[in-house]
């Protein structure tokens, strides 16, 4: 998930800086840090449930032939 994303994704569920990071237990500067890098896919899960207050379902994997 890319920071813009994230921002976007924020933004649509109206979740500010400050309550992102007491929802997942960390500071404001790494919520400010991830805004602008991004995240992986490890936990990208994780913050999305915590944005949107929805369990995303099962990790996705890439698809093999």
């Amino acid at each position: 998930m890319t920071g813009k994303e994230l921002i976007t994704m924020m933004r649509r569920h109206k979740v500010t800086i400050r309550e992102l990071a007491r929802r997942i237990q960390i500071t404001q500067k790494r919520v400010r840090m991830r805004r602008d890098i991004g995240l992986d896919a490890e936990t990208a899960r994780d913050w999305i449930q915590a944005i949107t207050g929805v369990d995303p379902g099962p990790q996705t994997t890439k698809a093999t032939r």
